[in-house]
């Protein structure tokens, strides 16, 4: 394990990155993360051992990554924070994220709920669970670290191999159902505002603002596209999001067009 500094904190920020492309991803994050919650320390998991940047106080290097999903454990279980935020590479932060960690005094994790909420493909849904258990989406989560979390990772990752091996193109959403499912954590479920997916039609709460908006769009736009947007995802923009035509309906109940 390389690290470009030695970091004693509560809380703070993971991100796993390997390969050039995916680094080039999390810095986005990275900078609008730092815009908003300044304070907050950021650990970044890759294989390209060399690696700094001024916004990244921690740079700790995968030995032999995957390339896949499974290099996010490794990220997991290393984490040097109490309560650790886990953030995907294409995560654009718009709102400071500090009240995530509150959460974890009541709850030992928080995550949102995935769009698709129970896997189609059946070798994949264990009959022990009912469809009420919705799947959670991994691209934003929260944790506090503890025994019983290490175990949950390790079932976890266990469960994603044994359906990788049914299913090769299977993600990480349905083994992280059943590890969830048969644990007996505490967790929080996160309104979609914290996990904002732009694949996706999605609903968003009443003059409520979205704090974490999840898309590989954003290493495609500009800086300036990328202000554009935040300022069209604020409070008044309450309703649906239209991932087709990129428009979002407002509290007057008019679409707008975004580009």
């Amino acid at each position: 394990m390389n690290s470009s500094s030695s970091i004693q904190n509560n809380q703070g920020v993971i991100y796993c990155a390997t390969g050039e492309a995916f680094i080039k991803e999390t810095l986005i994050s990275v900078d609008s993360l730092k815009q908003k919650s300044p304070q907050l320390p950021i650990t970044l998991f890759t294989d390209q051992a060399e690696f700094t940047h001024p916004l990244i106080d921690e740079v700790v290097w995968i030995e032999n990554p995957t390339n896949s999903f499974l290099d996010r454990f490794k990220a997991f279980a290393q984490s040097p924070y109490q309560k650790t935020l886990y953030l995907d590479s294409d995560t654009l932060i718009l709102q400071p994220l500090d009240e995530l960690f509150v959460l974890l005094d009541r709850a030992e994790l928080a995550a949102a709920h995935a769009p698709l909420r129970v896997s189609h493909n059946t070798q994949l849904t264990h009959e022990e669970i009912p469809c009420s258990f919705s799947q959670f989406n991994c691209g934003v989560l929260a944790y506090k670290k503890s025994p019983q979390m290490t175990k949950l990772f390790e079932d976890w990752q266990q469960r994603f191999i044994h359906h990788r091996s049914l299913d090769c193109d299977s993600c990480d959403q349905p083994s992280f159902r059943e590890a969830l499912w048969f644990s007996k954590f505490l967790y929080h479920v996160l309104p979609p505002e914290y996990n904002f997916r732009l694949l996706f039609y999605t609903l968003k709460g009443i003059r409520s603002k979205i704090s974490i908006v999840h898309s590989h769009i954003f290493s495609q736009m500009s800086e300036a596209d990328i202000e554009s947007f935040k300022d069209l995802l604020d409070e008044r923009a309450s309703l649906v999001w239209d991932p087709y035509r990129e428009n979002i309906t407002t509290n007057q109940y008019t679409s707008k067009k975004w580009r």
